[in-house]
């Protein structure tokens, strides 16, 4: 597992200055959407405290900011570099591993992850790290890539995923 950290760390940190452009390209725009709709889901009330797990450049903690502080965790330094540099005032962005997060337990009103379960060494773990720094009754959202239905349309799509995404 300290394997795929790793070469995920560096894989992240070699394309941190093109990856929001590199994001909507390869989603064809709509990574923006399929965010607002996920903070939609997290039915955020005002002045409420979120964690973003895997923030990378904060894009999903923007969307938060307007409904209380947001804090963004992620473990390649390079992409929180890049985060910084967008207006985050309500945001404070944390070096740590999804895998263990330095927070205590049950702080946040809300945990989310977006787009990076699958390069998360333990994905048991990272959801046990949210759930256990999460309020009882708060929420803990995924935003995730899913099968389609279609067999056809699932192949190609499972092709551009694993196999045309990873070279770009």
């Amino acid at each position: 597992m300290e394997d795929k950290a790793a070469y995920v760390q560096a894989m992240f940190a070699a394309i941190a200055d093109r990856y929001d452009l590199l994001n909507h390209l390869l989603s064809f725009q709509r990574d923006r959407a399929w965010r607002k709709v996920a903070v939609s889901k997290c039915a955020l009330q005002p002045g409420e405290l979120v964690l973003d797990v895997a923030t990378g450049t904060g894009e999903m903690a923007l969307e938060m900011t307007e409904h209380g502080k947001v804090i963004g965790i992620d473990f390649c330094q390079k992409m929180l570099r890049q985060a910084k540099t967008k207006d985050a005032s309500n945001v404070d962005f944390v070096l740590a591993m999804a895998e263990c997060l330095p927070f205590p337990d049950n702080v946040f009103d809300c945990a989310t992850i977006g787009f990076a379960l699958r390069n998360v060494a333990d994905i048991p773990k990272t959801m046990q790290e949210m759930v256990r720094v999460t309020k009882i009754g708060g929420r803990v959202t995924c935003l995730e890539f899913s099968q389609l239905s279609n067999r056809l349309s699932n192949r190609v799509y499972r092709f551009y995923l694993f196999h045309i995404l990873p070279l770009i």
